[in-house]
Formats: C-alpha cells, sequence, structure tokens
C-alpha cells in the first residue's frame, strides 16, 4: 500500500497530481507501463484517482469526454507506443477545442542523446512522439531538466486552461523518481473579464450599434461558449436582451435550448424549414463561439453572406471576411451585455420558438407490434432524456442527436468535427466518471462505431457505471451505405446483448418492436444497477431516418 506523500519525499509526479486536481481532475484515465511506472507509482496516494482503460485510444477518448463535463480531462500512457495510440484522441480533442493533459513515460533523460536501441522507441529519433504530439496539441514538452519541470509543468498547464486545447508533458523515467518542492498555492493563472481591451471594446461598439439598426438579429452559438465555460454569460446576453438565439451541431447544449427565446437548432438545409428561413432571413446573424465547419453549415448547404454575418470567437472577430485579431470571447460577451440596450424580446411575428425535428413536445405512441424503424426510435428516445443527462451519440447517431429538443442542463457529446467513429462511446465511458455530472449519461451507437471502442464496455462493468448504451444493430456503416454502398460497408456481427456472458457487471435487454422499446425504456428510466444496461436494437440494414436520409443527398 502507498503511504501517504510528505514534503521529504515529494517527487515531481506528486507536483503534476497536485495540479491536475487543483483544476478539477479528479480521474486520470490510462494505461500503465514501464517507462511510466514511478509516476503510477506515485497515484496511489494523490488524490487523483486513475481509472484503467482497456487501450491509450480508448483513455483518450475518455479523457475527452470528462472534460466535457468536468471542464478539463487528463490521460497516462507509457512512453513511445503510448502516445502514438492515444494520438488519434488527442488530435480530436485538439479539433473540437477539449482542454486534456496527456502524461507520458520516456527512456532515461540522457537517453535521448544517445538513442541506444530500446524498446517502444522509434530508432534514432526518441522525440518522434514529442514531435508528432506537437502538430495536435497546444504545447508539448519534455521535462529532462527537473530542475525547471514544475515551472514547465505550471506553463503548460496554463497553456491548457488558456487556449482549451491539448497539451502533452512527456516525463523520461529517471525525472519521474527526483523531488520537488509542492506548488505554491493558487499560483496558477487565472481568467477574469474586467477591463477589456480596445479592440474588444471598439467591435462591440460596431456590433451593438448594428443590433440597434437591425430589423432582426439573430445569435447562433457555436461550441466554445462552453469550453471556455461562458455558458452563463452568454445566457446573461440573450436574457437581457431578448433576442433570438438558435443552437448548433457543433456547440449543442440545453444551456442554449432551454432560453426562452432560442428557436431552434440552425444547420443550414437539414434544419426544419421554418429555422432555416429566419436565420438566413434576418439582417444581422451574430455566430458567437462558431466556426463555419461544414456540418455547422449543413454541408454546404446555409445561405449566410458575409455582409450578414459576424463571427466572434476566441482570438478573432469576422466581418465581412476580414479578420481582427486579439479578441477574448469572454471579454467580448460580458462587454456587449453591458453595452447593447434591451430589445422586445419574441418581438418579430414570423419568429419560430423551439422548432426541432424531435421533440418532447409531439406526442408519441407506439405501435406494440410494428418494427422499430430509425425514425421512431429518435422520435420515442427523446421524450426519455432527462435535465442533466449527458447524450453522447456517433455519426448517424449524433445528426439525429443533434436534432434532439434538450432540456435544462443537458450536454450533448459528439464528434462533429473531427468525426471519429467509437469516440463519442469513449467520451460517454469518461462522462460517467466527471464528478459534475447531475444525472445520467446516455451513449446512442451505431453497430459500426461501437466496435471500434467496446472494449471499454468492461471498464463502466469494473467501476460500476450505470451508463444507458444503446447500441442500433443495422449491420454495418449505415452512413457510408447511403453515400456509397458495397460489402466493405458491411462489419462482423455480434450478439451485443450477451456481452453480459463475458462481462461481469452488465445488464442487457433486446428491442425489436416499438413495444420492446417501450418495455425496454421502463427498465432504463429506472435503472440503478452497478454496472452498464445495454439495449440492443435490432434494424433494417437500410433503414435510416427521414432526417439522415436528407442529410446525406449532400455527399451523393
Amino acid at each position: 500500500m502507498n503511504q501517504p506523500t510528505t514534503v521529504s519525499n515529494y517527487l515531481i509526479p506528486d507536483y503534476l497530481l497536485q495540479r491536475l486536481n487543483e483544476i478539477g481532475v479528479n480521474h486520470i484515465f490510462g494505461v500503465p507501463g514501464d517507462f511510466i511506472m514511478p509516476f503510477f507509482g506515485r497515484i496511489g496516494a494523490s488524490t487523483v484517482e486513475h481509472i484503467g482503460c482497456c487501450n491509450e485510444l480508448n483513455a483518450g477518448y475518455a479523457a475527452d469526454g470528462y472534460a466535457r463535463v468536468q471542464g478539463i480531462g487528463a490521460a497516462i500512457v507509457t512512453g513511445g507506443v503510448g502516445p502514438l495510440s492515444i494520438i488519434n484522441a488527442v488530435a480530436g480533442a485538439y479539433a473540437e477545442d477539449v482542454p486534456i493533459i496527456v502524461i507520458a513515460g520516456g527512456p532515461h533523460a540522457a537517453s535521448y542523446k544517445t538513442q541506444p536501441k530500446i524498446h517502444h522507441t522509434v530508432p534514432g529519433n526518441f522525440q518522434a512522439p514529442l514531435k508528432m504530439m506537437a502538430e495536435v496539441t497546444a504545447a508539448a514538452i519534455l521535462l529532462d531538466d527537473p530542475t525547471t519541470a514544475t515551472t514547465r509543468i505550471d506553463e503548460a498547464i496554463n497553456v491548457c486552461l488558456a487556449t482549451r486545447k491539448p497539451v502533452y508533458i512527456e516525463i523520461p523515467i529517471n525525472i519521474q523518481k527526483v523531488a520537488c518542492e509542492p506548488p505554491a498555492p493558487d499560483s496558477l493563472a487565472t481568467i477574469t473579464f474586467q477591463n477589456p481591451r480596445e479592440a474588444v471594446t471598439s467591435l462591440v461598439s460596431h456590433i451593438a450599434n448594428r443590433i440597434s439598426d437591425s430589423q432582426r438579429t439573430v445569435i447562433c452559438v457555436g461550441h466554445e461558449v462552453e469550453r471556455f465555460q461562458l455558458q452563463e454569460e452568454l445566457r446573461a446576453l440573450v436574457n437581457k436582451t431578448g433576442l433570438p438565439v438558435a443552437s448548433m451541431m457543433f456547440g449543442k447544449a440545453g444551456y442554449i435550448e432551454t432560453l426562452d427565446s432560442c428557436v431552434g437548432l440552425y444547420m443550414g438545409a437539414i434544419s426544419p424549414e421554418d429555422i432555416r428561413d429566419y436565420v438566413e432571413g434576418a439582417d444581422l446573424v451574430l455566430l458567437i463561439g462558431a466556426h463555419e465547419t461544414d456540418m455547422n453549415m449543413g454541408i454546404g448547404t446555409a445561405k449566410l453572406q458575409p455582409t450578414q454575418t459576424v463571427f466572434v470567437r476566441e482570438n478573432e472577430a469576422v466581418i465581412n471576411a476580414e479578420v481582427s485579431p486579439d479578441i477574448s470571447l469572454g471579454e467580448f460577451i460580458v462587454e456587449l451585455t453591458r453595452q447593447v440596450d434591451a430589445v422586445d424580446g419574441l418581438r418579430y411575428p414570423d419568429q419560430p420558438v423551439k422548432s426541432f425535428v424531435y421533440t418532447s413536445s409531439d406526442q408519441f405512441q407506439a405501435v406494440a407490434d410494428a418494427a422499430l424503424t430509425s425514425t421512431r426510435f429518435y422520435q420515442r428516445i427523446v421524450h426519455f432524456i432527462r435535465p442533466g443527462d449527458v447524450i453522447a451519440a456517433d455519426t448517424s447517431a449524433g445528426i439525429n442527436s443533434a436534432n434532439f429538443q434538450l432540456r435544462e442542463d443537458n450536454i450533448s457529446i459528439t464528434t462533429p468535427y473531427w468525426a471519429s467513429m467509437g469516440m463519442c462511446f469513449g467520451a460517454a465511458v469518461g462522462a460517467s466518471f466527471a464528478p459534475k455530472l447531475s444525472s445520467r449519461v446516455i451513449a446512442i451507437e451505431g453497430d459500426g462505431s461501437l466496435l471500434i471502442s467496446i472494449q471499454d464496455l468492461s471498464t463502466l462493468a469494473r467501476y460500476k457505471k450505470p451508463t444507458i448504451v444503446f447500441v442500433l444493430n443495422n449491420s454495418g456503416y449505415t452512413v457510408e451505405r447511403m453515400i456509397h454502398d458495397g460489402e466493405f460497408n458491411n462489419i462482423p456481427q455480434w450478439h451485443y446483448h450477451k456481452l453480459v456472458d463475458v462481462i461481469p457487471g452488465c445488464n442487457s435487454l433486446e428491442v425489436r418492436t416499438e413495444g420492446d422499446l417501450e418495455n425496454a425504456l421502463r427498465v432504463a428510466d429506472q435503472y440503478c444497477e452497478q454496472g452498464p444496461l445495454i439495449i440492443e436494437l435490432y434494424l433494417d440494414a437500410n433503414d435510416v431516418s427521414e432526417l439522415f436520409d436528407v442529410f446525406t443527398r449532400f455527399f451523393r
């Protein structure tokens, strides 16, 4: 058993673990290995709990999902093979602005110069993992000097907090055994939104005047608001002005969609017609924390003109295709709230209110013996979602879940930019551990996506997490079938509901009809077992929701 850490035996790993705890990381996801074992030996005496994952990629996905609920996450792997296995998850976090701290081991510091032939290393290029990580992180550092190690740790953490992007810290095995002083309290940087810079006040004045002159202004909210933890500031702006607000796929969350003036989800031609016409007919569309990604813009179907739009996000504003740098998103939202006058909320007679493809306000009547279809599943499942639930959904399920009307404190986990299959189930695993989780984690996975990261069902069972996992078994990659069909879209067939026989701690149900789904949801609604509930839904291989059929037409 590990002994409590004291100042006399306080080591560099203890310093980093204490810093993680200070910023809200209570769990670290990873896989042990010889180059990182001294660090692992210190975790047990810390306030950070190690969560063992089945592979490094899943550990990265779990850290990502944890961060989307908790605000920041962390993962730990051995050297060489570890970082190269986790790097896809790190690249996704970088693309989608998710702050995770990735810690890896390495051989003895001196060997980085002599380059002996050691396992887990790239011959003649020991720094290859560090160089690769530098391409997909905001900072990638090698702690090869114990005298500067703690300072560099703080610098990397501050970069992670400031940019909301991953950082990578590689620690040679001998450096992990070096003593250091504990951190000074409250010595990490803090972010405030007082005394906005001239660039921000000038921008706000311009936009406030445009809002005042506009007959119709619509705010579209992107993912950066949530990533930089500016939800309350955004709500204050909307509540003061009463301006209509739309959510977007990349940044969708319950804090937006419960606002009184929320009109629905804007996603170009994939949106309901009333939303699309309303947003695209506005004089000013103010996109806050949003990026013009293909998914946000409905796969190129959005009809928004540069003269009509203003994008404001961290570090830049884009007006009439001209970029203004040095913009703090938090300062902008706070200053705009201060400057702009309240307008007559919901003043436009044609303004839709909470218009979504799938909404709990639409009644659903099950036909007990009818075969279940995708459209009917999504129409029903939106009624199942409770306030506070986290909904993680991959690929086609992610497109459909983006069109749910969310409730108070719901968090939507999708990967609309990096779009890596299997990520969202891995993220659901991590989200299940977040101390800030207020309700349930619900994963909605196609069978093709789930097979990528399915091993960590056993992690949910091992740690007794009651995550609800819907498996849409349609015998393959339905997204790709809709784009270009062929036998290459078929996958090995599993009986997912029988995983309970090989993973102790799981529970399962089968669903073939709408009546089966009703029975399964009654069980799931009261589910409180120690371990995940797998609900396997059998769908026709060519069945897609009406919404997804519209979506895939733009890829053909």
